[in-house]
């Protein structure tokens, strides 16, 4: 999400203010009024959102010693994961076991995208349903649980 990135990165603090109103003229395209929208982006530059948006998990996943799989949705709209990825991996690199993978074309819920006949697109299904993720975890569980000896 180039808002949020613009917000967290000190290179793009010159990018806020254009960031701020393409994601504002984003959210009045898709029917919001502009009160909506301004609501909206005042909610997402608070400091305490902002935060939730910085948040690294590279301390855990430093320490994290058993086998992991870690997720991340190519269309997050949450997570960055230009940011978060290489720095999983990063972290991981102590690992042997440590498998860091980018969904292609699901949401933060890796909900697939399906486009309609009408040439739209959206996400839709429960959250964690694509299949290609479903597939993915089941394949790396499957791979471990043999290894192990668990049937």
């Amino acid at each position: 999400m180039v808002y949020m990135d613009a917000l967290t990165t000190a290179v793009s603090a010159p990018a806020v203010p254009a960031a701020r109103a393409a994601l504002g003229n984003a959210f009045v395209a898709a029917g919001w009024n502009r009160a909506q929208a301004e609501g909206a982006l005042n909610t997402l530059s608070d400091p305490a959102a902002v935060s939730l948006y910085t948040v690294e998990a590279n301390d855990v996943l430093a320490r994290v010693k058993v086998p992991i799989l870690a997720l991340y949705a190519a269309n997050d709209a949450v997570i960055s994961t230009r940011r978060s990825i290489p720095e999983a991996r990063l972290a991981l690199r102590g690992n042997p076991d440590a498998t860091v993978i980018e969904v292609p074309d699901v949401n933060h819920g890796f909900q697939q995208l399906e486009s309609e006949a009408s040439g739209k697109s959206e996400y839709k299904g429960w959250p964690i349903s694509d299949p290609k993720t479903l597939n993915l975890i089941d394949q790396w569980l499957a791979k471990r649980l043999l290894r192990a000896g668990h049937d």
